[in-house]
């Protein structure tokens, strides 16, 4: 039969790989805890920053959003006034085509220079 020291001696033999895996796998858990609680930390201290980013992006939106909305106010105002601007224009052109019509025939008529008839007409 074998002694306790032999029994002991080859419990050690069998064990001794599963000892060093065990003693592999706690250096390795160690170093995977250790970069872990690195990158919590660095979360941690991002996490601040990328919200106060969200912030002024969420901001800079609503500008963006509020100077579209402007841009197409003034635009309207713009096609608004260019389409007023050309309504006056053609009424002028109706005006002065009428009063034309009226005043041809007095200048035909009429011993006053024609030339300065016409100036006249046209700075009305």
């Amino acid at each position: 039969m074998a002694t306790l020291e032999e029994i002991k001696e080859l419990l050690r033999e069998e064990t001794g790989p599963i000892n060093s895996k065990l003693d592999s796998l706690s250096t390795n858990f160690e170093k995977l805890n250790r970069a872990v609680e690195f990158l919590s930390a660095k979360y941690d201290k991002l996490l601040p920053q990328v919200q106060q980013i969200n912030e002024k992006l969420h901001q800079h939106t609503q500008s963006i959003n509020a100077a579209k909305d402007e841009l197409g106010k003034v635009k309207k105002s713009a096609a608004d006034a260019m389409y007023m601007a050309i309504i006056k224009t053609q009424y002028r052109i109706h005006c002065t085509k009428q009063y034309t019509e009226k005043l041809t025939p007095k200048l035909e008529n009429s011993n006053q220079n024609s030339t300065f008839s016409w100036v006249c007409l046209i700075g009305l």
